[in-house]
Parts: structure tokens; sequence; C-alpha cells
């Protein structure tokens, strides 16, 4: 079975299955707070609102607006939010994690780096690169460490595990504002505040 049977007393064994919930529960909650609109988890896969990324439609062209390169940061902190909840619940370090479940969103980060250093060029160099992903990855971390995103990736990797590993549309919103309404002190005017952000640049929690 997915959810391995547990002896009375004994710690909970950590199952790669966990770690995946977590992972998936970790982009689903960045995509939330920072306005991207989460639509689905099945599986091993998070999935967004198409039309908040916008900005990253025209190929081979960097984010051209102030705005535009804002909101391409916020998506590479979703993206690499994933590999940052499974470090923190499984433990494993995320520099191997960038390496092995998480090359694939990596690769999209260095992307966004690189369309990012268009309109830097003069400062484009591997040091640069190397830490604007660290940045990145720092606000994935304070992010997902705060204790109400963090609560509420736990109530969604349990809701996943109890729902086949799929939540769709507003069912997958309601079970992330289950997980607030859990510790926060006002859920209600910060599940407000959050489900306002459209297409704001501004961070609400970091």
């Amino acid at each position: 079975m997915r959810h391995s049977e547990q002896r009375s007393g004994t710690k909970p064994r950590i199952t790669e299955a966990d770690c995946v919930r977590y992972h998936e529960a970790g982009h689903a909650l960045a995509f939330y707070a920072l306005g991207f609109r989460p639509r689905i988890i099945s599986g091993s896969y998070a999935g967004h609102d198409g039309r908040t990324t916008s900005f990253a439609r025209v190929l081979g062209k960097g984010p051209e607006t102030d705005h535009a390169r804002t909101r391409a940061e916020d998506y590479a902190v979703c993206l690499v939010a994933g590999a940052v909840a499974e470090s923190k619940y499984c433990g494993r370090p995320l520099a191997e994690l960038r390496l092995t479940v998480g090359s694939a969103d990596y690769e999209n980060v260095y992307s966004i780096s690189e369309d990012l250093m268009i309109y830097r060029n003069l400062e484009d160099c591997a040091a640069v690169r190397g830490a604007q992903v660290h940045l990145w990855e720092s606000r994935a971390q304070a992010l997902i460490g705060h204790p109400m995103l963090w609560a509420s990736t736990e109530s969604l990797a349990e809701e996943l595990r109890m729902h086949g590993d799929r939540l769709i549309g507003k069912d997958l919103v309601l079970a992330i504002e289950r997980g607030i309404r859990t510790v926060a002190e006002f859920p209600d005017s910060i599940i407000s505040m959050l489900r306002g952000r459209r297409s704001s640049p501004n961070a609400i929690l970091v």
C-alpha cells in the first residue's frame, strides 16, 4: 500500500510517495501564495492557471518589463518550492534534489535566469546566475518555512494521501485554505488577501 502501516509507538516511516506529495504540495502552496492560481495536483505533477504566466509566452525573448521580470522571479520561486518542501520533510539535501527529482524544475529555473540576463548582459556570468538561483531558493525556503504555509503543506500532503494523490480546481484550493485555517490567527482576512493576488508583483509573505 502507498501509506505504510505503522506499529503503535513507532516513528512513521517516510515513504517515497510521501516525499512526492510534499514536493507537489510545495509547488501548489507557492503558486497559491504568489498568485499563480494552483489548478491541479495529480501524482507527481502540480499545475497552475496558464494565464498567470503570460509574461513567459514570447519564446526567445526575456521578460520585457519590470513587472514581467518580477513575476518571472516569483515563478522561479514556485519552481524550486517543490524541492524545498521535499527537502524539509524528507531530510534530503536540496543540493541532491536539484540533480534528481527536482532536475526538470531546475532546468526551467536556469532558463528563467538566462532570460533575465538578456537585459543584463554585461553582468551575465556563472557567479551572478548562481547567486540568483540561490536567492530564489532562499525565498522558497522562507515561504515554505512560514508556519502558516508549512502547516498547509502538511495538511495538503495528507489530503492528497486520502484522495488518491489527485486534487483538482476548487477542491485543491479549498484543501490549501483548510490548512491555513488550522494555524492562522485571522484566516479569513489572510485567505482573502492571498486570493486577491492575481498579477501583483509584490510578495505577501517573503
